[in-house]
């Protein structure tokens, strides 16, 4: 019997041992353990069981090398173009218009051995040269009224203005001196007369620049203003011209004045 059994053992233990295979799983223990329950004591002790092979590790695959992150790129704010305000163009000013020069008659020598200058009813015509001795004068210029009191005023600020019923005359009078040595004229060598018969010297005011003062040699020309106060309603002015060479002053020559000075032959 127990040869039996332990045949039977045998057989039993080698199919567990195929099952085992099978499943891949030890049994054979478990069944000589149920064998020798059943067998008491006459069973054989229970082969050493199979040393179950370890489940093999799951190997897990290394996690992908982690990207190093890209750098973070602040983004450039390009600055915008100032913008560069274009230059109003500047208005080109309009030429001022140059005034017109008055044209000054070219003063013409009266006629030697003529009578004409040698009296206030009789001057040398306006714009003419007038001579005597060795000087010649003409007058190139004359202002009347509001005019020459803006000249005068503009001369010097304390310059009164001419007296009610009265106004400033202003001559420019041109000389030149054409004898020996060296002689000198002034405003107070001129002075001017008209149809009142008054004769009347230069004004105690500071005339414009340039007035008549000079001192000339042989050929020297000067010209200057020349300024006088007239009643405002005076005509036919005629300017009385010395000899300033004369120390008596009783040579004189006699220039009207024209239209400017209020002359206006008879």
């Amino acid at each position: 019997m127990t040869h039996d059994l332990g045949l039977e053992y045998a057989h039993f233990v080698k199919d567990m041992q195929t099952v085992s295979r099978t499943l891949k799983k030890p049994v054979v223990g478990l069944a000589m353990v149920v064998l020798a329950a059943c067998s008491g004591d006459d069973a054989p002790p229970p082969a050493p069981a199979a040393a179950a092979a370890p489940a093999p590790t799951a190997t897990t695959a290394p996690a992908p090398p982690t990207e190093a992150p890209a750098p973070t790129v602040a983004p450039t704010t390009e600055p915008e173009p100032t913008a560069v305000p274009e230059p109003e163009p500047t208005a080109t000013p309009e030429p001022t218009a140059t005034p017109e020069p008055t044209t000054t008659p070219t003063p013409e020598p009266a006629p030697a051995g003529s009578d004409e200058g040698t009296g206030r009813d009789n001057p040398f015509p306006a714009g003419s040269t007038a001579t005597i001795g060795d000087w010649e004068f003409s007058v190139t210029e004359t202002v009347r009224s509001d005019d020459a009191w803006a000249l005068v005023e503009e001369a010097n600020m304390f310059n009164d203005p001419a007296p009610e019923g009265s106004e400033y005359l202003l001559m420019m009078v041109e000389a030149t001196y054409s004898g020996e040595g060296d002689e000198s004229i002034a405003a107070w060598d001129v002075n001017v007369t008209g149809s009142s018969g008054v004769y009347r010297g230069n004004a105690s005011v500071v005339e414009p620049d340039p007035e008549l003062d000079g001192r000339l040699v042989s050929g020297g020309s000067t010209s200057g203003w020349v300024a006088y106060v007239v009643p405002a309603d005076e005509t036919n002015l005629v300017a009385v011209l010395a000899d300033p060479s004369s120390f008596d002053g009783q040579d004189v020559v006699y220039l009207a004045l024209g239209e400017d000075g209020g002359y206006s032959p008879d």
